[in-house]
């Protein structure tokens, strides 16, 4: 307990308690000049003794920062008092003081129970006139702060309410009044202050002498964290993927609890037929902690042997019992197969252009990506164009066609127009290529013969024809080919609606009924052309159909070309 008397000029206006405080302090206050009773061995200039609880006093040095409360009581020790010595205000005050009394009204402060701030658990401030008038209420403040970032509870304020002072109100009120003191009992939270407000009357016209104290109950607090950590594993994968390559599992450890989850492992034994990229039939991942709300993600790549589903799930285990079960994951195990067609005349003329075309198509069940076509073209061929993108080395070698991926199922067709100089079989060759997939070939061929190559071109002069007029069909027949084609043959065929007139060309004309014959050319040489006109009639309304076969002996089999004419009435 510390004593100050607020107007004692020996005693600062802020007490601190000495380390070895007990827990309990005072702030001694007086409000009209009020100083503590000399004992017989606290003369001015002599140095205060210390009375402890056995009744025996002992000399105190400044050094010592201890002195006797002026009410003589036993074993009540106050902080190092510092201030100038006076022994006109009747205090006994430490000779070591040099500070100067704080001015009246200023607030009264106590740290509570070191007397230095930093080690200290509470500060109780007090705040009141320098002096009051008799018989008029005055009012005056004690504040009690939490010092410490801990809650303290059980604290008590006792304020001494001396005969000729009366407390008219409190805010809080007091928790109890008696004996000549009020009390308030408050808990304060950490860091927090609560400030007591008192309203009061001085009854006689003498110093009112107050001496404050506060206490609390000192606790030992501990607190032990009681966790419960739960695991929870989870894998990711895709939902397919082609056989030949590896694929990655993503293998997700959270703890959804409280509490680190320690000494994390998660083990899964792989499928037949399935190992990681190191050959490993195990998955095996030494996790370690796993602190509370959070996800440790790992990664490992497996690789099928075979197509089909492969189901993965795996198991985390902990310390303390701890386990966690993933769902399963399943992926399907595709793959890639090419297939490739061709397609290409069997016989062209030399000179003449020609198509190739090529198919790819993917018979597999799963994707094929970056598939890429490439037609190879002998050097006596000469690539006219190509279709979809194709890019070619020039104008003989290769084409390239870049088809990217191709789904399963899915096909795409590519063709390279070509000429070639020389009568000789063109074969081309063609491969398809795509990542994950076997490499598929095919050729297409065509024979190209010097042989000649007639074109039969027929024409109506006039059309639509008046039922009753004439019109004139044009049959011209070119050799385009590099060699003479002989025995070259015309018949044409009139429908009921039409009637032979008169025929002349190249050759002699005769009918016969709906038939029409030119006599066969002997030969037709490269670039030569034989030509006919043939009159007809139109007899009856109709769509008609002027139909004419012209063979050679280098053709072999017949060709047929029919010619429209609208008869109309």
């Amino acid at each position: 307990m510390i004593h100050m008397d607020a107007n004692a000029p020996n005693l600062p206006r802020t007490a601190r308690f000495a380390p070895a405080l007990a827990l309990g302090g005072a702030l001694f206050l007086g409000l009209s000049g009020c100083a503590g009773n000399r004992t017989a061995d606290d003369t001015p200039g002599s140095a205060p003794s210390v009375t402890d609880t056995a009744g025996r006093n002992s000399p105190a040095s400044a050094a010592d920062g201890l002195r006797i409360d002026g009410q003589g009581r036993p074993g009540v020790r106050t902080a190092g008092f510092t201030g100038n010595s006076n022994s006109g205000g009747g205090g006994g005050g430490d000779a070591s003081s040099s500070a100067s009394a704080a001015p009246a009204g200023a607030p009264l402060t106590l740290l509570y129970p070191t007397g230095e701030r930093s080690t200290s658990s509470l500060l109780v401030e007090k705040q009141l006139p320098a002096e009051v008038a008799l018989d008029k209420p005055f009012d005056y403040m004690i504040k009690v702060t939490n010092l410490t970032g801990e809650p303290i509870d059980g604290v008590v304020v006792n304020e001494p309410v001396p005969d000729h002072m009366e407390i008219r109100s409190a805010t809080p009120e007091p928790s109890s009044e008696s004996g000549g003191e009020a009390k308030w009992n408050l808990n304060l939270a950490a860091n927090a202050s609560q400030t007591i407000r008192v309203s009061a009357v001085a009854n006689e016209a003498k110093p009112i002498r107050q001496c404050s104290t506060v206490s609390y109950d000192p606790t030992l607090c501990s607190q032990l964290a009681v966790v419960s950590p739960a695991l929870n594993l989870a894998l990711r994968a895709p939902e397919t993927t082609l056989q030949c390559a590896g694929y990655e599992v993503i293998y997700a450890v959270s703890n959804d609890g409280t509490g680190t989850a320690r000494g994390v492992v998660v083990r899964e034994a792989l499928p037949a037929g399935v190992t990681l990229d190191g050959g490993e039939s195990e998955v095996r991942i030494d996790v370690g902690d796993v602190p509370a709300g959070k996800t440790l993600e790992f990664k490992r790549v497996v690789r099928p042997s075979t197509t089909g589903s492969v189901e993965l799930a795996g198991e985390a285990t902990g310390a303390n019992g701890l386990s966690a079960e993933a769902d399963a994951v399943t992926t399907a195990v595709t793959e890639a197969r090419l297939e490739i067609t061709a397609e290409a005349p069997e016989m062209r003329f030399i000179g003449r252009p020609f198509t190739h075309t090529y198919t790819v198509k993917n018979i597999g069940d799963g994707p094929a990506p970056r598939t890429v076509v490439t037609v190879v073209v002998p050097p006596s061929v000469t690539i006219a164009s190509v279709d979809n993108g194709g890019t070619r080395s020039g104008e003989r070698g290769a084409v390239t066609w870049q088809l990217n991926e191709l789904a399963a199922g899915a096909e795409r067709t590519v063709s390279l127009d070509l000429s070639g100089t020389q009568r000789a079989p063109v074969r081309t060759t063609a491969a398809a290529r795509a990542d994950c997939a076997a490499e598929a070939t095919a050729q297409a061929e065509t024979d190209l013969q010097g042989i000649p190559a007639l074109l039969m071109e027929v024409v109506d002069e006039v059309d639509p024809v008046t039922v009753g007029d004439e019109t004139v069909y044009v049959i011209t027949v070119t050799n385009q080919g590099s060699a003479r084609d002989t025995n070259v043959s015309i018949v044409c065929e009139l429908e009921d609606s039409m009637s032979f007139v008169s025929g002349t060309g190249s050759s002699e004309v005769t009918a016969e009924g709906g038939t029409v014959t030119m006599q066969s050319v002997p030969e037709l040489a490269p670039g030569d052309a034989s030509t006919w006109r043939l009159t007809v009639k139109a007899e009856s309304k109709a769509d008609a159909r002027f139909q004419v076969t012209m063979n050679s002996d280098q053709l072999g089999r017949p060709v047929s070309e029919t010619e429209s004419t609208n008869l109309y009435e």
